[in-house]
């Protein structure tokens, strides 16, 4: 199988190795988390996502500060968007 290094019995379907950037999870090789998958290779998640699918920004978690809202990470309660970072508000307000 494309995502391995070697394989049980010759198969090419169970994995007993990884390429880089894969992890080993019950014989299979998925990309690594902040990874997506197309065409046989994998890509990097756009940084508002701590795991995406599909596309780098198809979210299916997120990082501290941000919060999943459908498929897409937004800054949590308390934070605010300050570049590509949530940043956290000043310590009297709830909200900014």
């Amino acid at each position: 199988h494309y995502s391995c290094i070697s394989c049980f019995d010759g198969s090419n379907v169970s994995c007993y190795t990884c390429q880089l950037n894969r992890n080993y999870v019950n014989y299979s090789c998925p990309c690594v988390d902040g990874m997506y998958e197309i065409g046989q290779l994998c890509y990097n998640c756009d940084t508002a996502c701590a795991t995406c699918v599909v596309s780098s920004t198809t979210c299916t978690s997120c990082p501290f500060s941000r919060v999943l809202n459908g498929s897409t990470c937004v800054c949590a309660v308390g934070f605010y968007v300050s570049g590509v970072i949530c940043a956290p508000c000043d310590i009297n307000c709830l909200t900014c």
